[in-house]
Protein backbone atom coordinates (compact mmCIF):
# COMPACT_ATOMS: atom_id res chain seq x y z
CA UNK A 1 0.00 0.00 0.00
CA UNK A 2 2.76 2.63 0.96
CA UNK A 3 4.57 2.07 -2.61
CA UNK A 4 1.03 2.11 -4.50
CA UNK A 5 0.25 5.20 -2.46
CA UNK A 6 3.74 7.19 -3.98
CA UNK A 7 1.74 6.66 -7.85
CA UNK A 8 3.39 6.72 -10.73
CA UNK A 9 4.13 3.79 -12.89
CA UNK A 10 5.67 1.95 -9.98
CA UNK A 11 2.27 2.41 -7.68
CA UNK A 12 0.66 1.14 -10.83
CA UNK A 13 2.79 -2.03 -10.82
CA UNK A 14 2.42 -2.30 -7.21
CA UNK A 15 -1.58 -1.54 -7.40
CA UNK A 16 -1.39 -4.83 -10.21
CA UNK A 17 0.27 -7.01 -7.54
CA UNK A 18 -2.32 -5.50 -5.27
CA UNK A 19 -5.23 -6.75 -7.61
CA UNK A 20 -3.50 -10.03 -7.99
CA UNK A 21 -3.11 -10.88 -4.47
CA UNK A 22 -7.18 -9.87 -3.87
CA UNK A 23 -7.75 -12.38 -6.73
CA UNK A 24 -5.71 -14.85 -5.59
CA UNK A 25 -7.76 -14.77 -1.75
CA UNK A 26 -11.39 -15.18 -3.66
CA UNK A 27 -11.84 -11.71 -4.03
CA UNK A 28 -11.84 -11.05 -7.91
CA UNK A 29 -14.47 -7.95 -7.90
CA UNK A 30 -12.35 -6.25 -5.43
CA UNK A 31 -9.28 -6.94 -7.82
CA UNK A 32 -10.84 -5.41 -10.95
CA UNK A 33 -12.11 -2.45 -8.71
CA UNK A 34 -8.50 -1.58 -8.04
CA UNK A 35 -7.28 -2.96 -11.91
CA UNK A 36 -10.14 0.44 -12.81
CA UNK A 37 -8.29 2.54 -11.22
CA UNK A 38 -4.92 1.65 -13.07
CA UNK A 39 -6.50 1.25 -16.05
CA UNK A 40 -7.95 4.40 -15.87
CA UNK A 41 -4.83 6.32 -14.71
CA UNK A 42 -1.76 8.34 -16.73
CA UNK A 43 0.61 5.01 -17.03
CA UNK A 44 2.28 3.77 -20.31
CA UNK A 45 0.19 1.52 -22.57
CA UNK A 46 1.81 -1.36 -21.14
CA UNK A 47 0.35 -0.91 -17.91
CA UNK A 48 -2.93 -0.07 -18.82
CA UNK A 49 -2.96 -3.43 -20.96
CA UNK A 50 -1.61 -5.36 -18.45
CA UNK A 51 -4.25 -3.88 -15.71
CA UNK A 52 -7.03 -4.83 -18.13
CA UNK A 53 -5.56 -8.06 -19.21
CA UNK A 54 -5.87 -9.33 -15.43
CA UNK A 55 -9.30 -7.66 -15.38
CA UNK A 56 -9.98 -10.20 -18.00
CA UNK A 57 -8.65 -12.93 -16.19
CA UNK A 58 -10.17 -12.24 -13.45
CA UNK A 59 -13.84 -12.40 -15.32
CA UNK A 60 -12.79 -15.27 -16.55
CA UNK A 61 -11.99 -17.09 -13.57
CA UNK A 62 -15.65 -16.25 -12.45
CA UNK A 63 -16.96 -17.85 -15.34
CA UNK A 64 -17.39 -20.98 -14.09
CA UNK A 65 -19.81 -19.56 -11.64
CA UNK A 66 -21.51 -17.38 -14.73
CA UNK A 67 -20.76 -18.30 -18.02
CA UNK A 68 -22.03 -13.90 -18.64
CA UNK A 69 -18.36 -13.62 -17.56
CA UNK A 70 -16.65 -15.09 -20.07
CA UNK A 71 -18.49 -12.90 -22.19
CA UNK A 72 -17.15 -9.89 -20.11
CA UNK A 73 -13.74 -11.09 -20.13
CA UNK A 74 -14.22 -11.12 -24.02
CA UNK A 75 -15.46 -7.35 -23.16
CA UNK A 76 -12.05 -5.92 -21.66
CA UNK A 77 -9.87 -8.21 -24.14
CA UNK A 78 -11.45 -7.46 -26.86
CA UNK A 79 -10.23 -3.37 -25.74
CA UNK A 80 -6.95 -4.91 -25.93
CA UNK A 81 -7.18 -6.50 -29.19
CA UNK A 82 -8.39 -2.86 -31.50
CA UNK A 83 -5.51 -2.56 -33.98
CA UNK A 84 -2.55 -0.41 -32.99
CA UNK A 85 -3.97 0.44 -29.38
CA UNK A 86 -1.81 -1.87 -27.84
CA UNK A 87 1.99 -3.61 -28.70
CA UNK A 88 1.77 -6.78 -30.75
CA UNK A 89 2.02 -9.38 -28.18
CA UNK A 90 -0.44 -7.79 -26.01
CA UNK A 91 -3.15 -7.67 -28.77
CA UNK A 92 -2.34 -11.49 -29.56
CA UNK A 93 -2.39 -12.57 -25.94
CA UNK A 94 -5.89 -10.58 -26.40
CA UNK A 95 -6.87 -12.46 -29.10
CA UNK A 96 -5.69 -16.13 -27.69
CA UNK A 97 -7.79 -15.32 -24.46
CA UNK A 98 -10.66 -14.20 -26.13
CA UNK A 99 -10.42 -17.45 -28.08
CA UNK A 100 -10.42 -19.48 -25.01
CA UNK A 101 -13.62 -17.65 -23.46
CA UNK A 102 -15.40 -18.14 -26.67
CA UNK A 103 -14.82 -21.71 -26.05
CA UNK A 104 -15.97 -21.73 -23.02
CA UNK A 105 -19.06 -20.36 -23.90
CA UNK A 106 -19.57 -23.19 -26.98
CA UNK A 107 -19.13 -20.87 -29.47
CA UNK A 108 -15.90 -22.80 -31.63
CA UNK A 109 -16.82 -21.03 -34.86
CA UNK A 110 -16.23 -17.57 -32.75
CA UNK A 111 -12.86 -19.12 -31.26
CA UNK A 112 -11.31 -19.92 -34.47
CA UNK A 113 -12.04 -16.62 -35.69
CA UNK A 114 -10.31 -14.92 -32.88
CA UNK A 115 -7.40 -17.34 -33.09
CA UNK A 116 -6.86 -16.25 -36.95
CA UNK A 117 -6.66 -13.13 -36.10
CA UNK A 118 -3.59 -13.96 -34.31
CA UNK A 119 -2.06 -16.45 -36.88
CA UNK A 120 -3.60 -15.05 -40.39
CA UNK A 121 -0.79 -14.65 -42.64
CA UNK A 122 0.54 -10.99 -43.08
CA UNK A 123 2.93 -9.17 -44.67
CA UNK A 124 4.96 -7.74 -41.56
CA UNK A 125 7.12 -10.25 -39.72
CA UNK A 126 6.42 -12.04 -36.76
CA UNK A 127 7.04 -10.01 -33.81
CA UNK A 128 6.93 -13.27 -31.35
CA UNK A 129 6.02 -16.62 -31.73
CA UNK A 130 4.79 -17.40 -28.26
CA UNK A 131 1.16 -16.39 -28.83
CA UNK A 132 1.38 -16.92 -32.92
CA UNK A 133 1.72 -21.08 -31.89
CA UNK A 134 -0.99 -20.98 -29.07
CA UNK A 135 -3.76 -19.67 -31.23
CA UNK A 136 -2.19 -21.85 -34.46
CA UNK A 137 -2.65 -25.14 -32.51
CA UNK A 138 -5.73 -24.25 -30.89
CA UNK A 139 -7.94 -23.21 -33.73
CA UNK A 140 -6.21 -26.65 -35.44
CA UNK A 141 -6.90 -28.35 -32.38
CA UNK A 142 -10.73 -26.94 -32.59
CA UNK A 143 -10.94 -27.84 -36.47
CA UNK A 144 -10.19 -31.35 -35.90
CA UNK A 145 -11.59 -31.91 -33.26
CA UNK A 146 -15.01 -31.23 -35.70
CA UNK A 147 -13.29 -33.26 -38.52
CA UNK A 148 -12.59 -30.36 -40.58
CA UNK A 149 -8.94 -31.68 -41.56
CA UNK A 150 -8.41 -29.87 -44.42
CA UNK A 151 -9.00 -26.27 -42.59
CA UNK A 152 -6.73 -27.63 -40.07
CA UNK A 153 -4.32 -28.78 -42.16
CA UNK A 154 -4.23 -24.75 -43.67
CA UNK A 155 -3.92 -23.71 -40.06
CA UNK A 156 -0.37 -26.26 -39.49
CA UNK A 157 0.80 -25.04 -42.96
CA UNK A 158 0.84 -21.34 -42.16
CA UNK A 159 2.55 -22.08 -38.76
CA UNK A 160 4.85 -24.34 -40.58
CA UNK A 161 5.59 -22.36 -42.95
CA UNK A 162 6.41 -19.16 -40.59
CA UNK A 163 9.58 -21.12 -39.74
CA UNK A 164 9.00 -20.45 -36.25
CA UNK A 165 10.21 -22.85 -33.22
CA UNK A 166 6.95 -25.04 -33.53
CA UNK A 167 6.90 -25.50 -37.13
CA UNK A 168 8.45 -29.04 -37.08
CA UNK A 169 5.82 -29.95 -34.75
CA UNK A 170 2.77 -28.34 -37.36
CA UNK A 171 4.33 -30.07 -40.15
CA UNK A 172 4.00 -33.84 -38.54
CA UNK A 173 0.68 -33.44 -37.69
CA UNK A 174 0.08 -32.49 -41.35
CA UNK A 175 1.65 -35.22 -42.20
CA UNK A 176 -0.06 -37.39 -39.21
CA UNK A 177 -4.03 -35.93 -40.72
CA UNK A 178 -2.60 -36.81 -44.01
CA UNK A 179 -2.09 -40.45 -43.05
CA UNK A 180 -4.78 -40.79 -40.59
CA UNK A 181 -7.28 -39.90 -42.89
CA UNK A 182 -5.96 -40.92 -46.31
CA UNK A 183 -6.17 -37.36 -47.53
CA UNK A 184 -3.22 -36.97 -50.22
CA UNK A 185 -1.64 -33.77 -51.40
CA UNK A 186 -3.05 -31.94 -54.01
Amino acid sequence: EEVAAKGGETGARARIEQAGIHASRGNPAEANLILDRVASAEVDSDLRAAAMMEKGKNFYAMGEADKANYLEAVRVWKQIAQPSAFAPAWRNQALCRIGSALEKTGDPDGAVAAYYDVFKPSGEPLPEFFWFHKAGFAAARILESQGRWEEAIRVYKIMADAEGPRSLEARNRIRKIRLENFLWEP
